[in-house]
């Protein structure tokens, strides 16, 4: 569902915040890519991993949208380890 025109709206993503370790390999691993192509690497402390890209969404449905977050998140917790393996690194020119 699309918001009026007028509605307030905010650009949503869902994803996953490596613990600051993580963020530090993350981080120096995109330093030396960034070196290597004259790109800028994003600051350590914004590393992410984005699920999802929601776009542009109501303001309104935020407490709707946290409450489904809530959800899939008590529901990985109950579950076995999330494990991440990057195997390559790339950039888009």
């Amino acid at each position: 569902m699309r918001p009026h025109a007028a509605e307030p709206t905010q650009r949503l993503f869902f994803a996953l915040w490596p613990s600051a370790e993580e963020q530090h390999a993350l981080a120096q691993a995109a330093e030396k890519a960034a070196r290597h192509s004259g790109g800028r690497a994003i600051p350590e402390d914004k590393l992410h991993l984005t699920l999802v890209f929601l776009g542009s969404v109501a303001q309104r449905r935020l407490p709707e949208l946290s409450q489904i977050a809530g959800a899939c998140a008590a529901q990985l917790a109950s579950e076995a380890a999330l494990l991440v393996t990057f195997t390559r690194l790339e950039h888009w020119a």
